[in-house]
């Protein structure tokens, strides 16, 4: 809670002592009091979720950094905590203290760490657990401290101390992370290192595979050293290594290369290689398509053989678009699994039109024998082009619904009238509820019914003939109930059909919500990934069941709609 609705309280108290001002005089010192002690408290209480906030960050952060390989350069303990220098320039201050409630522990399918609140599992919507690089957000909400984490928000309760980072133990050649769940993470210091790019590589029997590496904090007295098994022969050029393998696919697929270094000190690092039929696959859509809302974007890539991925220039101006930038994500190990991520800028409110990108995914040979037919270099060479469509995505819910003879329906209040008729994008209804959607009801939005004793009453929107398919689509929603006490229960279901309503390729989604919601504090979010290529409706249907002791329209679980936008599945 805010303080200023504590100022809004005091307001209204105020105007209550200027009534009987003329009787007699008030003493408010009392009340006054009071409302400082308040504002104290809140305070208070967002200073604790500004360093709640700060601490799960820097946690997170320390995940990411594990995930990515990243090295400690420096480690000092302060009189507060800890303050950790990394290999990639990034700066960490972890404190003494514990959090509430949440921890993490280590996921052995997912091979993540995932966050746990009182030893429990927290999931998604989909039920999958919440991996540990995506950060909890603090707040206060009626006066209750908690955070949101998938979407969900969770209530601390009082006495809840179970901490993320138990202890913090610097070796010689590291710093472990003691979690409060008995787990450790290490992340290695900034030291002598051999690294290579792959555990595998992709050749076919008999030919020769250059191998590039390099040592960190190496010294003079540093030395490389190779031991293949039987019928592999290795030279080391100095920072690559030529492997050639046997002609016996058996062999070459079976075997392996130990390449070790040692530096002066009898330091050693040391990788294992092995070898298999080349891989340079792209596993995700050719084709992305994103709203106008924008987003992050993955492409998933399986190789075993080095690659580049650029973004291409505009063929006329030369120019990179500005509005596509590499980023960050969650990182992967898998010797030959790669998900590399781009950011699509959302678009300005003026512009109305699609806009496209490219990413070219490029692997150079990196077999001698084809690095060295220089007349046919080219041909060696594997492009793969992933295609990146914007669509200027209208969001249907801002249009005025209208009866079938086109009068605009004013908001009734959550009167007991079901509505049908149509918005004026086109879009249909039935089984509906025109609702506010502001204070001076300049605005209005569907709602839509859930089942009731009325035959076939339950609320749907449908689309027109998308004739270009569609890609995603995104609804924003809430519940409506008649006072703030209540909670309400939103089952729908999302579908894509052809003209004559046939389901297209099993695109139906159902959403259960796994805890009620109370009138517009909690909106979600849904997007589907449809996908279709081509001319189909989408169809949104409330299916919830209504309370059985229910009489009145307004008590059936009525979804409101916030927003609701698509994308066409290719630019129109």
């Amino acid at each position: 809670m805010k303080p200023t609705k504590f100022l809004e309280l005091f307001a209204v108290f105020g105007i209550a002592a200027m009534t009987f001002a003329g009787c007699e005089t008030y003493d408010d010192s009392e009340l006054t009091g009071r409302v400082d002690d308040l504002e104290n408290r809140v305070q208070a209480l967002e200073e604790r979720i500004e360093e709640f906030q700060n601490s799960v960050d820097e946690f997170t952060e320390l995940i990411n950094q594990f995930k990515n390989d990243v090295r400690i350069t420096d480690f000092a303990e302060t009189s507060d905590g800890y303050l950790i220098n990394f290999s990639d320039g990034s700066q960490m201050h972890i404190k003494h203290g514990e959090l509430p409630e949440l921890s993490v522990v280590f996921n052995s399918e997912l091979q993540e760490y995932v966050w746990t609140a009182n030893g429990e599992v927290i999931v998604d919507d989909d039920g999958n657990p919440i991996p540990a690089y995506i950060a909890p957000q603090f707040e206060v909400r009626d006066g209750k401290l908690g955070y949101t984490l998938g979407n969900e928000w969770h209530e601390v309760t009082n006495g809840e101390t179970v901490g993320l980072i138990a202890d913090v133990v610097e070796t010689d050649d590291g710093v472990n992370f003691i979690l409060s769940s008995g787990s450790i993470i290490t992340i290695p210091k900034v030291g002598f290192r051999l690294n290579i790019d792959y555990f595998e590589y992709g050749a076919e029997p008999g030919k020769t595979v250059v191998i590039n590496y390099n040592l960190v904090d190496g010294d003079d007295n540093a030395e490389v050293l190779v031991y293949p098994d039987e019928g592999f022969t290795v030279v080391n050029r100095g920072y690559s290594l030529e492997v050639t393998l046997p002609a016996d696919e058996e062999t070459a697929y079976s075997g392996k290369v130990l390449v070790m270094a040692v530096n002066g000190n009898g330091a050693t690092s040391a990788k294992v290689i092995r070898f298999g039929a080349l891989v340079t696959e792209i596993t995700s859509a050719d084709v992305i398509n994103v709203s106008r809302h924008g987003g992050l974007v993955s492409i998933n890539i399986s190789s075993n053989r080095p690659y580049n991925a650029m973004i291409q220039s505009d063929p006329v101006t030369f120019i990179p678009p500005n509005w596509l930038l590499p980023s960050e994500g969650p990182a992967t190990k898998a010797p030959r699994e790669d998900v590399i991520y781009y950011e699509v800028q959302p678009m300005p409110d003026e512009m109305d039109e699609d806009r496209q990108a490219t990413i070219l995914v490029q692997w150079d040979t990196n077999i001698k024998e084809e690095q060295q037919d220089y007349m046919n270099y080219e041909n060696y060479i594997i492009k793969r082009e992933i295609i990146i469509n914007q669509l200027n995505s209208k969001d249907v819910a801002v249009d005025k619904p209208m009866d079938n003879d086109g009068n605009l329906y004013p908001a009734d209040k959550m009167e007991n009238t079901l509505l049908e008729g149509k918005l004026e994008g086109g879009w249909t209804f039935k089984n509906c509820v025109v609702v506010e959607y502001d204070d001076d009801n300049s605005e209005v939005r569907l709602a839509l019914n859930g089942l009731n004793a009325v035959e076939d009453g339950r609320g749907s929107l449908t689309s027109p003939i998308l004739e270009n398919g569609v890609g995603i689509f995104t609804i924003k929603y809430s519940s409506i109930m008649p006072n703030a006490n209540s909670r309400q229960h939103i089952i729908f279901e999302v579908k894509c059909v052809d003209d004559a309503g046939n389901l297209i390729d099993n695109k139906k989604y159902e959403i259960t919500q796994n805890r009620t919601l109370q009138a517009e504090s909690v909106i979600k979010e849904e997007t589907f990934e449809f996908n279709v290529n081509q001319p189909c409706r989408i169809v949104v249907s409330n299916i919830s069941t209504k309370k059985e002791s229910s009489t009145e329209i307004k008590t059936f679980n009525v979804m409101k709609i916030h927003s609701a936008y698509y994308t066409s599945y290719k630019a129109e």
